[in-house]
């Protein structure tokens, strides 16, 4: 299937939903009908749109470079802005970055702040579960997921962040490239993060290669490049 040229740049996100329409992040957004090949735009590129993604419920979420988090309304065919309350206290200039569904209602939005917020899609309210004093250093957030119930993972150019909201008190830990231990992650530069159906997550680097993190051993598997008929093809 060709589409053909969508927008003035690079396609920087592409989404499906349950409803035979795909998603694409460009200068614009811009929905195309599998059905009947037509491609239309919402005339938003001046709010700089960043990510978007579609929930379990075939909902597409939309944040924007310069602050909001939008919503598709298929009746109405357009997106609406939803104001988020994060720790009790509403936030209209917060500017959110990545965007990930966790749940049926629950989003994860990294900001340019360097905060990552828990949103319920329910009431709109949120919750800091990564805060940008915890970083050391300024750092890019590149993914955030839900390993599993409770247990939050951020990748961002510095390593890995992981928040545990269930231990009492919640706690924090760190994983990052170990000059000295074969068994640490490839680079500090971790773009993409996935969880599969064993509690396994695989790692994406900016050309580290790729990860995958074990979920029974604790310790990681680095797979890169090489000659093999089997092997992945180009510098991940």
């Amino acid at each position: 299937m060709i589409i053909g040229p969508v927008g003035s740049t690079r396609a920087s996100d592409i989404v499906n939903d349950p409803f035979g329409n795909l998603w694409i992040l460009s200068d614009d957004i811009y929905r195309y009908d599998k059905i009947s090949g037509t491609v239309n735009s919402y005339g938003l590129s001046e709010l700089s749109p960043s990510h978007i993604e579609t929930d379990s419920d075939g909902v597409v979420w939309m944040t924007v470079r310069t602050g909001g988090l939008y919503r598709y309304d298929s009746r109405r065919d357009r997106f609406e802005k939803y104001i988020v309350s994060v720790d009790g206290k509403p936030e209209t200039g917060i500017c959110f970055n990545r965007i990930r569904a966790i749940s049926e209602s629950n989003l994860l939005v990294s900001t340019t702040d360097q905060d990552v917020i828990l949103v319920n899609t329910g009431d709109f309210s949120g919750r800091r579960i990564f805060k940008h004093q915890f970083f050391t250093t300024k750092t890019e957030i590149y993914d955030i997921i839900e390993r599993q119930p409770g247990e939050f993972w951020c990748g961002t150019d510095q390593g890995i962040y992981i928040f545990d909201a269930i231990t009492e008190g919640d706690h924090y830990s760190f994983m990052k490239y170990e000059v000295t231990d074969s068994h640490s992650i490839s680079s500090d530069s971790v773009r993409n993060l996935m969880v599969d159906k064993e509690g396994n997550v695989w790692i994406g680097t900016y050309f580290g290669g790729l990860n995958l993190w074990l979920n029974q051993r604790d310790a990681y598997s680095v797979f890169y490049e090489n000659p093999s008929t089997n092997s992945i093809s180009g510098r991940i």
